[in-house]
């Protein structure tokens, strides 16, 4: 009996030893409140590009799975591969009629603006360009 007490004396000893002097910044991470924070629905969407999450937001709101990039969202590997990943399953495609292009650029010639959401714009275009 004097065992047991003696080694749980000596765990909690060294378990507050470290919670307080060691790395007290790793525990806040790795409190419940915070793990749990991982599991809520859009967790996460404060690292994700705005371009990216505008993107998201118009195609929620279709029912198409085809979808093409034009300007800087096609070309900057910053915002195409975070983008791709994001609005898996939806498909980014070169023959898809549907066209995201970044606000502020020219449009594309012969498309219509369907929509727009944050810095993004989305076009249908008759044929691909």
């Amino acid at each position: 009996m004097r065992k047991v007490l003696l080694a749980g004396f000596f765990l909690g000893a060294l378990f507050v030893y470290f919670k307080n002097t060691t790395a007290p910044s790793r525990w806040v991470v790795w409190s419940f409140k915070n793990i749990s924070k991982a599991f809520q629905i859009d967790a996460g969407r404060e690292v994700i590009r705005p371009e990216a999450l505008a993107m998201s937001k118009i195609a929620s709101t279709r029912s198409d799975k085809f979808y093409r990039l034009f300007g800087e969202l096609k070309t900057s590997q910053y915002i195409s591969y975070p983008a791709r990943e994001y609005l898996y399953p939806i498909r980014i495609s070169e023959e898809a009629s549907l066209v995201f292009v970044k606000q502020g650029e020219s449009p594309l010639a012969g498309c219509k603006l369907l929509k727009r959401e944050g810095e993004v714009n989305l076009y249908e275009c008759a044929q691909s360009n």
